[in-house]
């Protein structure tokens, strides 16, 4: 938190400005919906999406995950809830919307959080990586 108008942060779960393939599972084959995915944590995500979501919204997605460090290339299918979804700014399209995870294994749990720890380390610097 920094500045005089900045409000507290009340994420559980520290995020990581990440970018992933998810794809949201529709009614019907077919009906799939791609995300492009803006940050995430075990707690949840924050996205872009072409059409708007009604808050508390029952998501089923997956997630591609890439290989990294000793893991292998890994889907991860989860139920999600929708937190919120507002209008993309002026210079983008779609909607931004954030989900909290209502479904998540240990052991999905622990990939994600090991992704998101080798992810800070490898890819944000130092001096912002100290900054979130």
């Amino acid at each position: 938190m920094s500045g005089p108008n900045a409000r507290p942060e009340r994420r559980k779960h520290r995020r990581a400005q990440i970018q992933l393939e998810a794809i949201l599972e529709g009614e019907k084959p077919g009906d799939e919906v791609r995300l492009e995915v803006l940050n995430f944590s075990v707690g949840g995500f924050f996205c872009r999406i072409n059409r708007p979501m009604e808050p508390m919204t029952k998501l089923g997605i997956e997630f591609v995950f890439p290989p990294f460090a000793d893991e292998s290339a890994r889907r991860i299918e989860t139920v999600a809830l929708v937190v919120r979804c507002e209008p993309a700014g002026r210079s983008e399209q779609g909607h931004r919307m954030g989900a909290c995870f209502l479904e998540l294994s240990k052991e999905d749990r622990t990939h994600i959080q090991a992704y998101v720890d080798w992810y800070q380390a490898t890819h944000v610097p130092e001096t912002e990586a100290e900054a979130v």
